[in-house]
């Protein structure tokens, strides 16, 4: 099975509400068979406070907002 996320990937999660659509940074993900998805994820906010050993199945990929071009 393949890792879900790489570290430093930005990722958002709903298991805690007040986290809700805050970028995380991944940190490390690694292996469980203690686990539903069989993955854990640490992460890391904007202030550096840690997330650690949350189910990979909580995080999802944040989607990458492009810039418009400007046409000159």
């Amino acid at each position: 099975m393949k890792m879900p996320f790489q570290p430093g990937d930005q990722v958002t999660t709903h298991f805690y509400p007040v986290q809700k659509n805050r970028p995380r940074t991944v940190i490390r993900c690694y292996r469980s068979i203690d686990c539903p998805s069989g993955w854990l994820v640490d992460t890391k906010d904007d202030s550096g406070k840690m997330l650690k050993a949350l189910d990979a199945k909580w995080y999802q990929l944040m989607e990458i907002e492009e810039a418009p071009e400007t046409g000159r």
